[in-house]
Order: C-alpha cells, then structure tokens, then sequence
C-alpha cells in the first residue's frame, strides 16, 4: 500500500472503513440473491468486525478483521 494511501488514527480508519462499505454494498446491489456466496457473506461480518474494532476497541473482534483484509477480499470479489 503507497504511503499516501494509508490513513492515519480513527478518523482515518473510519473513513476507510465507510468506503470499504459503499464498495460492499454496491457490490451486494449487483448480485443477483441466487449468486451471492459466502465468501461475499463473510465479508460482510468482516466489515461488521471492522466497524466494532475501530468504534469499539475495548470489545475486541475474534477473527482479526482488518480493513486492509477487507481491502483485499474486495478485490478478490471484484468491488
């Protein structure tokens, strides 16, 4: 990832977490039900994952969800 493109502290993380989510959720409004798999679902709890690391830290999240994760399960997916 370039420099320039890596945000930083939580206003930086929320950001990118809130672009990652409009990615997300065109990417659900272009697949038909009948083809969303569940890769496509585990990304969405990923991102739910994301949202409790970032606003809710003292929670904790169990699978190490992280915005650059999401990032790259995004663009396995083709958002």
């Amino acid at each position: 990832m370039h420099l320039h493109l890596m945000s930083c502290g939580p206003a930086g993380l929320a950001r990118d977490l809130a672009a990652l989510e409009q990615r997300y959720a065109a990417l659900l409004s272009r697949t038909r039900r009948e083809d969303v798999t569940s890769e496509l679902v585990d990304l969405g709890w990923q991102l739910e994952e994301c949202r409790v690391a970032t606003f809710a830290q003292s929670l904790g999240v169990k699978g190490g969800a992280s915005v650059a994760k999401a990032n790259k399960a995004l663009q396995r997916l083709g958002a």
